[in-house]
């Protein structure tokens, strides 16, 4: 039985990294991938994955509220940030 992953950040290029090297786990299944939190929402909503990896900033709506929404609607999905910031402030 694999691990269902779904990928929630705004950067493609950041997607596809995730998605290439998660895949060469062979108990790791990326079912989704979202660029905002809205999308992100919806397809937790739909796809009930084990897992989403989620980032912080994203347009739409940002992880936070995003991983909101997810806990309340569906409290055993697990939820993972993943971000980076430039500055030391954050």
């Amino acid at each position: 039985m694999s691990i269902r992953i779904l990928i929630a950040d705004d950067h493609h290029v950041v997607r596809r990294g995730l998605v290439f090297f998660l895949k060469t786990q062979k108990d790791l299944e990326i079912i989704g991938e979202a660029e905002n939190g809205r999308k992100a929402v919806e397809m937790a909503r739909e796809l009930k994955p084990d897992i989403i990896l989620m980032d912080l900033a994203m347009p739409e709506m940002d992880g936070i509220e995003a991983t909101k929404m997810i806990k309340e609607e569906d409290p055993g999905i697990k939820i993972m940030i993943l971000t980076s910031f430039s500055d030391q402030d954050h």
